[in-house]
């Protein structure tokens, strides 16, 4: 299936995109992960400047199980590679055929609000993969669910229920869950169960920063 370990307990996929397995074709478009991210953002291409070190040993340790509870948080100011390492994460469970989840919090929001939509239009007893229960429960019950910058959604009573929900039942069956904020101004609900597995700040100078000055130096 193109995968290889590069370390002990952490697999990769090759720079191939030739997919001989129906099951992970299935698992990668569930779950929602940009496919150009399969060769982009990984363990291998990460690159680890002063402040992001930690962040690349947790990756490292959550993806091999030593994580527990199973709870990573990265957070730091935009371009810190919260999302690369997150979304790597989510390609290292792939490769050993695992459901991941990854949604901008705000656009599983808008997917949740749709599902409602498409739920009220059903017959009874029908299904369909966009449903609000649809969503909910594969988010609730995949082996891993990435949360791409929570926090800077605007706060409702349906947003703040139904992340509530779904990180409480990932944290009471101990199901891999990754969140990225830029703060850790968060729902207090859902920090203190994020803060019992390992929360870790990712700083230094931002990738964006750094691109720029390397185009300047060239």
């Amino acid at each position: 299936m193109g995968t290889k370990q590069i370390m002990p307990g952490v697999f990769e996929f090759t720079d191939t995109l030739d997919d001989d397995s129906e099951r992970l074709e299935v698992l990668i478009r569930l779950s929602n992960l940009p496919l150009e991210t399969r060769l982009t953002k990984r363990l291998t291409t990460f690159e680890a400047v002063l402040g992001r070190e930690e962040g690349l040993e947790a990756a490292i340790a959550f993806i091999r199980g030593e994580i527990d509870p199973p709870l990573l948080l990265l957070y730091g100011e935009p371009g810190r590679s919260k999302t690369h390492l997150a979304v790597a994460i989510g390609w290292a469970f792939l490769a050993q055929l695992k459901s991941v989840s990854y949604y901008h919090v705000g656009d599983l929001l808008d997917a949740l609000r749709q599902g409602y939509r498409v739920t009220n239009s059903l017959a009874p007893g029908e299904f369909h993969r966009d449903s609000f229960d649809a969503i909910t429960n594969y988010v609730k019950k995949c082996s891993l669910l990435i949360l791409d910058d929570l926090g800077v959604q605007k706060d409702t009573a349906f947003v703040a229920e139904r992340l509530d929900t779904i990180i409480d039942h990932r944290y009471v069956n101990n199901l891999p869950t990754v969140v990225t904020a830029n703060t850790l101004e968060l729902p207090e609900r859902i920090f203190d169960r994020m803060r019992e597995g390992r929360v870790v700040r990712l700083h230094g100078e931002s990738y964006r920063a750094i691109r720029q000055r390397r185009k300047q130096e060239r």
